[in-house]
């Protein structure tokens, strides 16, 4: 056993010595691959807030899920890079001291502060050479250790996500919605004074309590089971166990802390030029500033063909209460695309209790989380194949025809809800062109999902021939809000220009 330790070490020696050109081409790999993964990230980041359309707790949190991956991918980015020229400033160090040696202070003739002051301070070359390796094998062995960090504080949110999502729908009978986030916030908390330790490298390991320490123990290994991390704490202890290493370890929080202000850092220019992105942090239709800004300019925020000449340059924007297919029509008609959201589905519900839900809010699976009509078809197709084998040893025809009354039976009942909320978005929504209103019947409806980010929404079509005028032009699309505080409906509107030409 012994011999095949020492062998094993002095391999892992041998590999050490060589690492450099492991580490260079991992790390061309990793910033590759990272540089794909970030615009996939950002992709998700933008798709999945333009579909958040009110306050559901799930979507906020694959959002500040993904908000985390960008921001971590972009920080293994800069990092990686930071190793990858350390690297080449370490390999040229090699290259010239195989040229010319070592620095030959005295050929310099440096007066004799200078002269002291740069050794003291350089050294020997190969001490320059030296501390190169140190922190460039540093640098990279960190950067996968905050990888793996990550992904194990990734794994603790959205298995507690997951698992309260379980238990809303496996138990809603029996278990008051209200306890729902209390527990998930518990479970945020226990990863918490994990990640306390963590930050403070250890102190809670420290306390010399029994039973504190048999406590956090067991905590400690459960987090590290749940989140997988005891495949890198190995590199932590290592890291954390000598002062260089740890006060290493330690610089690197407040630089993570400026990269992300950094990152958030912006410049204005103009003091009264009006500031046209989406700036809808007081809600879409109560936001001021987004409002009468959208019918002062022509935002790219509302019009498909600006906005693709954004996304062609990999800049991602949702759309904002409504969008049309260009700033200048020149068609008699104009389509337009109202988005859809979760006021809007109230107002439905509230002007007709009696629509049937065709889907369920949450994560849904085969398993759970069917809506009612998914639960209704199902119970009424078990009841229609129990009859359907029973008449069919009698009767086959009879037994056919049962089956084809049911499904247009069913197909029927269908249309009738689709219809109906139709008609009830129609009733919810009205449009104007110059203040003039588009007669309601002479607006097409139709559901649609936008193929900017999978938007989900109205399209409305209607003729602007006999409203409109050659130039500037104003659409508005006015709609019903329901206010809970009032418990009543409330008219809201979100008005922007087009250019109108009639050729």
């Amino acid at each position: 056993m012994d011999d095949k330790q020492q062998v094993f070490k002095e391999w892992l020696n041998k590999l050490q010595e060589n690492s450099w050109n492991l580490e260079l081409l991992v790390s061309g790999f990793a910033i590759f691959g990272l540089f794909q993964f970030n615009e996939f990230l950002q992709f998700q980041y933008y798709y999945v807030n333009a579909n958040n359309t009110g306050d559901d707790i799930y979507y906020r949190l694959v959002s500040i899920l993904l908000a985390m991956l960008i921001t971590g991918s972009s920080i293994f980015i800069i990092s990686l890079i930071v190793h990858v020229f350390l690297r080449g400033l370490w390999i040229g160090a090699i290259g010239l001291r195989f040229v010319s040696g070592d620095i030959d202070y005295g050929s310099l003739n440096y007066s004799d502060p200078f002269s002291k002051y740069i050794q003291k301070t350089v050294g020997e070359f190969d001490d320059f050479i030296l501390k190169l390796e140190n922190i460039a094998s540093l640098m990279f062995a960190f950067t996968f250790l905050l990888f793996f960090i990550s992904v194990s504080v990734i794994i603790w949110i959205t298995g507690s996500s997951v698992l309260l999502q379980v238990l809303q729908n496996t138990f809603a009978d029996r278990i008051p919605y209200s306890w729902y986030m209390p527990l998930f916030f518990t479970l945020l908390a226990i990863g918490g004074i994990v990640g306390f330790d963590f930050i403070t490298l250890g102190l809670l390991k420290k306390v010399k309590a029994k039973w504190f320490a048999r406590a956090y123990l067991t905590l400690y290994i459960l987090v590290g089971v749940l989140t997988l991390s005891f495949l890198w704490r190995p590199l932590l202890f290592n890291f954390i166990d000598q002062k260089g290493t740890r006060r290493f370890v330690l610089l690197t929080f407040p630089l993570l802390l400026i990269l992300s202000l950094l990152s958030s850092l912006q410049f204005t220019n103009y003091e009264v030029f009006p500031r046209l992105d989406n700036d809808d942090s007081q809600g879409l239709y109560q936001s001021i500033k987004l409002k009468e800004n959208a019918g002062a300019s022509f935002n790219y925020v509302f019009y498909d063909d600006l906005r693709q000449l954004r996304k062609a340059q990999k800049e991602y924007t949702p759309i904002r209460a409504l969008s049309i297919p260009n700033y200048r029509i020149e068609d008699s008609q104009l389509q337009v695309f109202a988005k859809y959201d979760e006021n809007l589905e109230q107002v439905l519900f509230q002007l007709d209790s009696t629509i049937m839900a065709f889907e369920k809010r949450g994560i849904r699976t085969l398993f759970f989380n069917k809506s009612n009509y998914d639960k209704m078809y199902a119970d009424s197709l078990d009841e229609l194949q129990r009859k359907y084998y029973s008449l069919r040893e009698k009767d086959a025809k009879a037994a056919e025809l049962l089956r084809i009354r049911f499904y247009e039976e069913k197909q029927t009942e269908y249309q009738a809800n689709l219809s109906k909320i139709l008609t009830l978005l129609r009733e919810a929504i009205t449009f104007e062109v110059n203040g003039r209103p588009i007669p309601r019947e002479s607006v097409d409806f139709n559901f649609f999902v936008h193929p900017n980010l999978g938007e989900k929404g109205i399209l409305c079509n209607f003729p602007i021939d006999t409203f409109a005028v050659n130039g500037t032009n104003y659409l508005t699309l006015n709609r019903l809000g329901f206010n809970e505080n009032l418990d009543d409906f409330q008219q809201i509107d979100f008005t922007i220009p087009f250019v109108y030409s009639n050729q």
